[in-house]
C-alpha cells in the first residue's frame, strides 16, 4: 500500500533541514551504504531538501535497535530538533520492525515533528489514523520477510554443513578457510587447510598435555614468553596493540576441544537468538528473537572427515582424558561461598579484560567474629582480571567494592524498566486507540487490495498454464513465474488475515492483552530487583545487563598507586525480550 509524498518545504520556500540514514545487513552491493546513498543524495537535492548529517550502521539486521549506535544517535538528535526530515532509500532500511517496535520508534519522532521520507515509498505518514494504520501493516510485512530470509539462511548452512563446507567463518589456529571446486559438481566451497607454522604450534600444544602431562596455564604462559603469534580473532584488537601479546589458559583449552583438528566439523554449538534455528531434526522458526544459546548434543551437526587433520584421533581422545582428569581434581567449591553478583559482567575499560571477584582477607590476629561471613557482599571486591593474570605488566590493580557499586547498578537497572514500561503503554495505548477507530474506508481498500490479488493470481495461472517448456529458457522463465505466484499467494493471505483481525475487532483485543501482559511481567521484574533476595537479583541481572565497563582514576601516595572509580556505564542487552524477563523474576 503506498503513502503519501508531500513536497519538502510547500509554502515556505525554505529549504527543510534532513538527515540521511544508512544501514545494510551485509555488505552485498545490493545492500551496500554507497548505492543506497547514491538514490537517497540525488533525491534529497531535486527535493530540496538541506541534508545537516548523515548516519549509517553496517552489518546490523534492520530489526536490531539498541545494537544500531548511528540509528539511535540519529533518534536522538531528532527529539533535540537538529532536523525535520530523515531521508532512507526504502523503509526496510530503516528497519524492519513489528508493530511494536515500530510504535516504539515512531512515537518520540512524531512528538519532536520529525518525518519519514523513502526514495522508493514517498513519506510515510505517522501523523494520522490510516498512515499509522498502513504503516503498522507494513511494518508486520516487512518483520515476516525477515523471518523468511532467516529460515531460508538456516536451510542453506544445514545443506552446506552436511555436504562438508565450513561456515563457521573465522578459521580456527592452525588453517586457513580457502575455497575449493568440488568433485564432479564443479561448485565452489569453502573447506579447512592447514598452514604449516601455526599447524606445528597446535602439535606442539597437544604434545605438551597428552605426552608430557603439562597444564593449560603452563603452555599458555610459555607460548607467551616464546612470543609465538596469536590466533587471529574477530572485530577490534583491545585498545593497547602492545596488550596483545598474551595467549590465554582459556584460548589454549578452546583449541584442545576442537574437533576441526582431527578432520571433523561439528556445527551448532549455539544459536545466535535469531528467528530460526536447527533443533537436531528440522530448522524452527519463531516469532521472536529467542536470543543466544547453548544447544544440547541431540542438536549437533557432526561430518567427519571434512578436511586435512593436524593431530591424530588418538592424540585428541588422550588429550580430553586428561582435561577431564584435571576437572575431577579441581577443589569443589564450599557451601557459603555464595556467587559473585557481577561476575563476566564488569569489563576494565584500560585493558577490556572482565573484572574477578575476592574476598577481603582477615588481618592477621583478627577476631573470627571481627568480620563478616566469606558470603557477605560488604566483604567482596573485584579486582581488574588482566592484573590478576598476568600482573602489572598488562594493567594495575584498581579495585572496587561490591556493595556500593550494586546499589548504583540495581537503580539504573530499575529506572529503565520503570522508563520502559511508562513508554511501552503509552505507544500501545495509541496502538489500541488507532484499532478501535479504524473507518469503513480502510476495511473497503484492503477488500479491494485482495481482490486485486484474486485477478493477478488468476491471470497469472492462465498464463502459466499456457507457457511452453520446450527449452530450459522457457522452463526458467516458467519457474520465475510460478515462485511470482506464490509471493502474491502469502501476501493475498497476509492481507486477509489482517482484514479479519479488523473486521471482528480481535486486533484491538490482542493489543489490549499484549499491554497487560508485558505490564505485569516488567513489574514483576522490578519486584525481583528490590527484593533484596541475592538470587532473584543476580537471574534479572544478567538477563537485563550485557556488561559494566568500569574507568579509574589514579593518584600517587608515597610509593603506592591508588585508583578510584571515576565512571561505571551499564550496557543494556539489546531487545531484552520480556517473556525472558517474566521467566527469572517468577
Amino acid at each position: 500500500m503506498p503513502n503519501s509524498t508531500r513536497a519538502p518545504a510547500a509554502g515556505t520556500g525554505k529549504p527543510v533541514k534532513a538527515a540521511i540514514y544508512l544501514r545494510c545487513s551485509t555488505m552485498k552491493q545490493e545492500d551496500s551504504p554507497d548505492r543506497q546513498r547514491s538514490q537517497v543524495v540525488p533525491y534529497a537535492e531535486r527535493n530540496g531538501y538541506e541534508v545537516v548529517a548523515t548516519f549509517a550502521d553496517e552489518g546490523v539486521p534492520g530489526d536490531e535497535i539498541l545494537r544500531r549506535p548511528e540509528f539511535c544517535k540519529m533518534l536522538e538528535e531528532a527529539k533535540r530538533g537538529k532536523f525535520k526530515v530523515i531521508l532512507c532509500d526504502d523503509v526496510d532500511r530503516f528497519g524492519r520492525f513489528d508493530s511494536l517496535q515500530l510504535g516504539e520508534v515512531a512515537s518520540p519522532l512524531v512528538r519532536a515533528g520529525v518525518r519519514l521520507v523513502t526514495v522508493a515509498q514517498g513519506e510515510v505518514v505517522w501523523s494520522s489514523l490510516m498512515g499509522r494504520i498502513n504503516s503498522m501493516l507494513q511494518a508486520e510485512f516487512k518483520k515476516s520477510e525477515s523471518k523468511d530470509i532467516s529460515r531460508r539462511v538456516m536451510t542453506a548452512m544445514l545443506q552446506r554443513v552436511k555436504a562438508g563446507e565450513w561456515v563457521a567463518g573465522l578459521a580456527p589456529y592452525g588453517y586457513e578457510a580457502v575455497k575449493v571446486k568440488g568433485e564432479g559438481t564443479g561448485r565452489e566451497r569453502r573447506t579447512l587447510v592447514p598452514v604449516p607454522v601455526e599447524a606445528e604450534v597446535v602439535r606442539w600444544i597437544f604434545a605438551q598435555i597428552a605426552d608430557r602431562g603439562m597444564t593449560v596455564n603452563w603452555v599458555a604462559q610459555e607460548l607467551t614468553e616464546r612470543r609465538t603469534p596469536l590466533p587471529r580473532q574477530k572485530g577490534k584488537g583491545r585498545r593497547d596493540p602492545s596488550r596483545n601479546a598474551f595467549w590465554y589458559p582459556k584460548q589454549v583449552a578452546d583449541m584442545l576441544r576442537n574437533r576441526a583438528y582431527v578432520g571433523d566439523i561439528v556445527w551448532n554449538r549455539t544459536t545466535g537468538g535469531g528467528y530460526s534455528e536447527f533443533n537436531g531434526e528440522q530448522v524452527l522458526q519463531h516469532d521472536s528473537k529467542t536470543g543466544p544459546r547453548d544447544h544440547g548434543s541431540s542438536a549437533l551437526v557432526e561430518v567427519r572427515g571434512t578436511h586435512e587433520a593436524i593431530v591424530t584421533r588418538e592424540q585428541f581422545q588422550k588429550v580430553q582424558e586428561v582435561i577431564a582428569g584435571n576437572r575431577k581434581r579441581t577443589t569443589p567449591k564450599k557451601a557459603d561461598e555464595a556467587d559473585y553478583l557481577f561476575t563476566r559482567m564488569l569489563v576494565c575499560s584500560r585493558c577490556g579484560s572482565f573484572m574477578v571477584g575476592r574476598p577481603y582477607q582477615r588481618k592477621k590476629g583478627a577476631a573470627q567474629t571481627s568480620e563478616p561471613a566469606s558470603n557477605d557482599p560488604d566483604r567482596r571486591f573485584y579486582m581488574c582480571g588482566g592484573y590478576f593474570r598476568l600482573g602489572k605488566s598488562y594493567c594495575k590493580a584498581h579495585t572496587i567494592p561490591e556493595a556500593p557499586l550494586r546499589e548504583r547498578v540495581v537503580g539504573a537497572v530499575e529506572a529503565y524498566c520503570r522508563t520502559w514500561i511508562d513508554g511501552f503503554r503509552a505507544t500501545l495505548q495509541a496502538e489500541i486507540d488507532a484499532a478501535r477507530q479504524v473507518d469503513h474506508g480502510l476495511i473497503s481498500r484492503l477488500k479491494a487490495a485482495v481482490a486485486d490479488f484474486d485477478t493477478r493470481i488468476a491471470t497469472g495461472e492462465q498464463n502459466l498454464m499456457f507457457e511452453p517448456r520446450d527449452t530450459p529458457a522457457r522452463r526458467e522463465r516458467a519457474e520465475r513465474l510460478r515462485n511470482s505466484l506464490d509471493e502474491m499467494e502469502a501476501e493475498r493471505e497476509q492481507l486477509r488475515a489482517q482484514l479479519a483481525k479488523i473486521e471482528d475487532g480481535t486486533f484491538a483485543a490482542e493489543k489490549e492483552q499484549s499491554l497487560k501482559d508485558h505490564e505485569e511481567v516488567l513489574w514483576m521484574v522490578r519486584e525481583a530487583l528490590t527484593s533484596g533476595d541475592a538470587a532473584d537479583v543476580r537471574r534479572v541481572m544478567r538477563e537485563v545487563v550485557s556488561c559494566i565497563k568500569l574507568s579509574f582514576n589514579y593518584r600517587v601516595a608515597g610509593k603506592r598507586e591508588l585508583s578510584s572509580l571515576a565512571k561505571a556505564e551499564v550496557i543494556l542487552r539489546p531487545q531484552t525480550t520480556t517473556h525472558n524477563l517474566g521467566g527469572l523474576a517468577t
